[in-house]
């Protein structure tokens, strides 16, 4: 049996199985168990020391291992009860939290599609994003709505 180990500071921090049932010394010929799975040590850990082992059997060995499935069920975010008067949270952004996302990927891809003809390009992005005046009294959260459409940050860039 064909054994990839990972070793860092004396601890085991991987082990592959990858050949099985090997005849005699002819690893060649042994029994893909498992393809070859390069390690992939974490960032940031430094070196690390691979070591290969190959253990002899006596007799031959029935391998079947299925695959392993990794999943997660992540708890839904957790929502505060909304408040009478938030205090120093982004209006839009504290509103957002309470309606429905369906109904907000409808508002973004409305907005998207005033924009798009069938027949003629889109209009040519502004050359300085910024520099464009905002006509009468906008509110401030507006603005920053508007700046950020205007340069494609945040959430504009899911529908353009």
């Amino acid at each position: 049996m064909d054994i990839l180990l990972n070793q860092i500071v004396n601890t085991f921090t991987g082990l592959f199985i990858h050949k099985g049932n090997i005849p005699g010394n002819k690893v060649t010929k042994g029994e893909t168990l498992v393809e070859y799975l390069q390690p992939f040590p974490q960032k940031g850990t430094g070196y690390h020391r691979i070591n290969t082992l190959i253990l002899k059997s006596l007799k031959r060995r029935d391998c079947d291992m299925k695959e392993p499935i990794y999943e997660y069920d992540f708890p839904p975010p957790y929502i505060k009860p909304q408040s009478w008067f938030p205090l120093r949270q982004p209006f839009n952004l504290y509103m957002d939290k309470y309606r429905d996302p369906k109904q907000i990927n409808k508002e973004f891809l409305l907005r998207k599609l005033k924009n798009v003809h069938p027949f003629k390009g889109s209009p040519p992005p502004l050359p300085y994003p910024n520099a464009q005046y905002f006509d009468g009294y906008v509110p401030t959260w507006l603005k920053l709505e508007i700046r950020k459409s205007r340069l494609k940050w945040g959430r504009i860039n899911d529908i353009e």
